[in-house]
């Protein structure tokens, strides 16, 4: 027996096993030990329990097989009762395909016999129909030839009257057409000489513009320097008479800014005014022109006509 020192508590042995069972309640050990005391010796409480769950199993087979001899019973009658289905079926049909033969039957005696007498009447209305054919055909053909005698002296008197009338018609064309030839010779040279006078008065007035520009551009620069020049010399005597000279300094500067603003404005006022007449004066021109390429268009395809009525 081991010793204890006075104070210390008693180690407790922890196990690996013991670590994941959880602990029994007091009722639990009551119902082991209660169980444990109804074993008798030598008895093997799991074998017990696999014989019943055998036991347990053999009755669920032996249900299972009453089940399925009552299911072959059940095909079987099933199988009868439709074996009987078909059975009567059978029969059925061959009564109804019985009394269909017959019917066929009937109808092809009714057939026979009716289609030699219908035959021999289609053979006589045949004959006729043929006969009235061959009167009607000769009567078309007589009145045929003499509506085409007719319709050769109507095609001939047509012909004489047309060269009638087409000849001064011919005349007038021709004379219309040598007149539409010198209108087009006409407009031709016109188009010309307004394209050559369109497109020097253009090349004029861009020079006439770039010598404007540039005149204008030489005439501010002076007049900014003339400006310079009389701000230095004012600057001069301002340093003299400084009050004096300040409020007028102002005055003049404000008075430069309104002229530089409003030359500024006049300038690019006149500028996009030229540019948009002349924008518009293309336009007019190309409108013009797209006009006379119509005309041409019209009266080439009034000359196509002319030709393909010739």
């Amino acid at each position: 027996m081991a010793t204890m020192v006075p104070g210390r508590k008693p180690r407790q042995k922890e196990s690996k096993e013991s670590k994941g069972i959880p602990a029994l309640t007091k009722n639990e050990v009551i119902q082991i030990t209660a169980a444990e005391a109804e074993l008798s010796p030598f008895q093997d409480e799991k074998l017990e329990i696999y014989c019943r769950e055998h036991d347990d199993i053999a009755a669920s087979f032996a249900a299972a097989r009453e089940g399925r001899g009552v299911l072959a019973k059940l095909y079987d009658q099933r199988n009868k009762e439709i074996l009987d289905r078909l059975v009567a079926m059978r029969a059925k049909s061959d009564r109804e395909a019985k009394l269909n033969l017959d019917q066929l039957k009937d109808f092809c005696k009714e057939f026979v016999d009716t289609v030699a007498e219908r035959k021999r009447a289609w053979k006589q209305n045949f004959a006729d129909d043929k006969s009235e054919l061959t009167t009607r055909s000769t009567k078309m053909g007589e009145t045929i030839t003499t509506l085409d005698a007719a319709i050769v002296q109507e095609h001939e008197d047509c012909l004489a009257h047309a060269a009638a009338e087409t000849e001064p018609l011919l005349a007038a064309l021709s004379k219309h057409k040598e007149f539409l030839a010198e209108q087009v010779a006409e407009r031709s040279e016109e188009h010309d000489r307004f394209m050559g006078d369109m497109q020097s008065r253009f090349h004029s007035l861009r020079r006439r513009l770039a010598e404007e520009r540039e005149a204008r551009r030489h005439k501010g620069h002076e007049m900014r320097q003339r400006a310079e020049d009389r701000f230095s010399s004012l600057d001069s005597r301002i340093k003299q008479k400084e009050p004096e000279v300040l409020r007028h300094l102002e005055d003049v500067r404000a008075r430069m800014s309104m002229e530089l603003q409003m030359r500024s404005t006049s300038q690019e006022s006149m500028v996009q005014d030229m540019m948009r007449f002349m924008a518009h004066f293309e336009k007019s021109i190309s409108e013009s022109g797209e006009r006379q390429e119509k005309t041409k268009a019209h009266l080439h395809a009034m000359k196509m006509k002319l030709r393909e009525e010739e």
